[in-house]
């Protein structure tokens, strides 16, 4: 059995994969059409470390906003183009039987974009739904895998990252992986850090299927 863990955002979702005994992680993140590699700009810091460690995967970001129209025509476009660039992964990754978390929406507040990652986010469901079958979906309340790993529903993303770097959960095969290691023996940057976070409310959401 595969476990698969999404948490999706508009500029850097994240998976976490349990097969064969051992985590994977990828990032999926907006590069904004920019060499990222060789930028010095502090929100690739992580991408260029984790690029030897973890799946990278850039993708560029084109949302048209010279009006309305061509606003929500080229929004659709861009989450078609980020939802299968999961898709194609995940088929690349799944070979047996397979449970897939994805963390549902958040209702606490409500902007422009908590409406578009709603939206975006619908998108990927559908895209789930057909190529997995409804039944290996499980949809995750937002508190749900801040609660498993941290203990609390309202942990923050420092809560978050600290808890898994300490092990809360006390699991030996995490202990095993690369992420997990670096993460342990590096200073994280808790102002921005990119896409660490994202990968670690990856693993939260797959503890909880």
């Amino acid at each position: 059995m595969i476990k698969i863990g999404i948490d999706f955002s508009l500029t850097s979702p994240a998976i976490c994969v349990y097969k064969n005994d051992e985590y994977g992680f990828i990032s999926f993140f907006n590069d904004g059409g920019k060499d990222w590699k060789k930028s010095k700009s502090k929100s690739y810091k992580y991408h260029k470390d984790l690029c030897e460690i973890i799946d990278v995967i850039p993708y560029t970001r084109q949302i048209d906003n010279s009006d309305y129209r061509n606003e929500q025509k080229t929004k659709m476009a861009d989450a078609l183009l980020i939802v299968n660039l999961i898709i194609d992964k995940l088929k690349s990754i799944i070979d047996d039987d397979v449970i897939i978390g994805l963390e549902g929406f958040s209702y606490g507040s409500i902007s422009s974009s908590t409406l578009d990652l709603a939206m975006y986010n619908s998108f990927l469901r559908m895209k789930l739904i057909e190529n997995f079958g409804s039944d290996v979906l499980n949809i995750v309340s937002p508190t749900e895998g801040k609660k498993v790993l941290f203990g609390k529903g309202n942990a923050k993303k420092d809560d978050m990252i600290q808890a898994f770097i300490d092990n809360r959960l006390e699991d030996d095969v995490l202990m095993k992986n690369t992420l997990w290691k670096y993460c342990k023996e590096k200073s994280i940057d808790f102002k921005q850090p990119k896409p660490i976070d994202d990968l670690v409310d990856a693993y939260g959401i797959l503890k909880c299927i």
